[in-house]
């Protein structure tokens, strides 16, 4: 990661603990699955402490509510058509990786029954074929506990795209989010990792040198509002 302030002994992301509020929002899964994008006004800020990109615009964003959680990228501005990984091997390609911790616990350090890995693989082509979004559980490295990995036609995801870019909104249900409770535990732990042709390596907090995608006191938080 660059930052704008390499002097400082202690990386920028550590003099806080950033928590984002998200929005509560009806019909989210209904609207993917009748193939539209949620319309969802709050993005997630940026927190690469880096000067921005002009040439090259995503956005993240994340509503809620209590029957589960949407995920939403917009990718503009694009140089190349995006070459995804594949489903038996989503690494080799763009990707983005979501990681989130349903109790937002920052005294563990090895991932629990509680946090989950999403790996998102855009639209674009692979080969001469083209391929659609879909989105993959995967283990998290380091993670002691067994659960069943939710397959990706059990997660609702609908894409458009253009010569520029795409869009792609997912719906994870709470029934593959363990330990899901917004009512009492009103806060997510969330972290992503894109890996992109043209944009890079793009981050939700800290960067590559801290083990981030293994340890969730690193991740910031989401707070669930209404």
């Amino acid at each position: 990661m660059n930052h704008s302030s390499d002097h400082l002994l202690i990386p920028a992301e550590f003099y806080f603990q950033a928590s984002v509020e998200i929005p509560w929002q009806a019909d989210l899964d209904k609207d993917i699955q009748h193939k539209k994008h949620p319309k969802i006004d709050n993005e997630l800020p940026n927190l690469m402490f880096e000067e921005s990109d002009s040439k090259n615009t995503v956005q993240f964003f994340v509503a809620w509510n209590e029957e589960g959680i949407c995920l939403q990228v917009n990718a503009e501005k694009k140089n190349f058509p995006s070459q995804p990984g594949t489903l038996t091997d989503p690494t080799k390609g763009d990707r983005i990786d979501f990681f989130i911790d349903t109790r937002d616990l920052k005294t563990n350090h090895r991932a629990s029954k509680f946090c989950h890995r999403f790996t998102l693989l855009p639209p674009g082509t692979r080969g001469k074929r083209k391929q659609s979004a879909l989105m993959i559980e995967q283990e998290i490295s380091g993670n002691r506990t067994y659960r069943e990995m939710t397959q990706p036609e059990q997660i609702p995801t609908w894409d458009s795209s253009s010569k520029e870019g795409y869009q792609v909104s997912c719906w994870i249900s709470k029934a593959y989010l363990e330990g899901y409770d917004p009512e009492h535990v009103p806060s997510l732990g969330f972290y992503y990792v894109m890996h992109d042709l043209d944009f890079g390596t793009r981050l939700f907090g800290v960067g590559e040198n801290f083990p981030a995608t293994t340890d969730p006191s690193l991740w910031p938080s989401l707070k669930l509002v209404r």
